[in-house]
């Protein structure tokens, strides 16, 4: 996806963005064995009952804090790739393969909306 003509600003950018799908990826893994464990005998037993509570406390658990985290440092890498190169044409874009950035950021922008307005911090 990233070709050699990036801009190493978008490619941190796309870099911070990927760290935040493998931290929402071990969210939702641990979130799906928390799940599965509790309904384990009946959702009655030690097991499944320390599962539950397990459960209830995830959006407080270190992982839900490293997702926070991340997804705080994508949105700083993508807002400064976005107001330095939002629209601007990209290195040589007068040879073949040239054009803008701003498909890629516009996507980039998309995508960190999503993830925050899914797995971001909660307002209370």
């Amino acid at each position: 996806m990233s070709g050699p003509e990036e801009h190493p600003e978008i490619r941190k950018a796309r870099l911070a963005l990927e760290e935040v799908n493998k931290k929402i990826r071990a969210y939702e893994e641990e979130k799906d064995r928390l799940t599965k464990e509790s309904q384990l005998n009946g959702g009655t037993g030690v097991k499944a009952l320390g599962a539950k509570n397990m459960l209830a406390q995830i959006d407080s658990s270190p992982l839900k804090e490293e997702l926070n985290k991340a997804l705080i440092t994508a949105e700083a890498a993508v807002r400064i790739a976005t107001k330095k190169f939002g629209g601007v044409p990209v290195m040589g874009s007068n040879s073949e393969g040239g054009g803008s950035n701003e498909g890629a950021l516009w996507w980039m922008n998309r995508d960190l909306e999503e993830k925050k307005r899914r797995y971001g911090p909660s307002k209370q």
